[in-house]
């Protein structure tokens, strides 16, 4: 994602957080079971009864198993969306995270990258550690959580990137408040002697 609403001029995306693969198993999993079985089965006894096929009984019964699983197709379909738009941003001045709660719902926040204090990767159990993934969560000067997404693919090496880009921004907000602070230095160096009162030239 190059560009997103909202992109400040000279913001560029540093790296973006998407969830991994795995994270819509499960959605697959609860379509298999609500949706391919019950396919399955509802094709077993159209063979099964074909002679009555055509019958008033098995015409109902094909009509509410059609729209069960457009229903299902329609559900599972919103799922797996609700996990696919969960996505984070660190661009060169900001961290914006893209929260999907549900369907027509999304939670949008953002901090500036200065105000990140820590950032941590979990990565435990065996499926995690197999398929390399876990939670990385960013937390703010508060100690308030700023976001938390998990099932994310390589977090502590994500953790490190994001931990690259903030230091980066640090070293440019450095390089270029460093004119700024010299002259007000210099400025206050003139105000204080100025103001220092002035000896006589001659002494009796």
């Amino acid at each position: 994602m190059k560009h997103f609403p909202g992109q400040r001029e000279g913001e560029t995306v540093e790296l973006e957080l998407r969830k991994h693969w795995i994270a819509h198993v499960n959605v697959f999993i609860l379509f298999f079971i609500f949706a391919i079985i019950p396919l399955i089965a509802y094709g077993i006894l159209m063979v099964r009864f074909r002679e009555n096929f055509f019958s008033e009984s098995m015409k109902l019964m094909s009509a509410f198993f059609f729209m069960y699983i457009v229903i299902i197709t329609i559900v599972g379909y919103i799922k797996w969306l609700n996990e696919e738009l969960d996505v984070v941003l660190v661009t060169n001045e900001r961290i914006i995270n893209l929260n999907q709660i549900h369907f027509l719902s999304r939670e949008i926040s953002e901090s500036p990258l200065m105000h990140i204090q820590d950032v941590k990767g979990h990565s435990h159990g065996f499926l995690c550690t197999i398929f390399d993934y876990g939670t990385i969560q960013a937390q703010t000067a508060a100690e308030k959580i700023f976001f938390l997404i998990d099932c994310v693919p390589q977090p502590l090496q994500h953790v490190g990137k994001i931990m690259e880009i903030k230091d980066r921004y640090k070293n440019v907000q450095l390089i270029q408040d460093a004119p700024v602070v010299a002259d007000t230095f210099a400025k206050n160096q003139s105000e204080n002697h100025a103001n220092e009162p002035r000896k006589p030239f001659f002494h009796s």
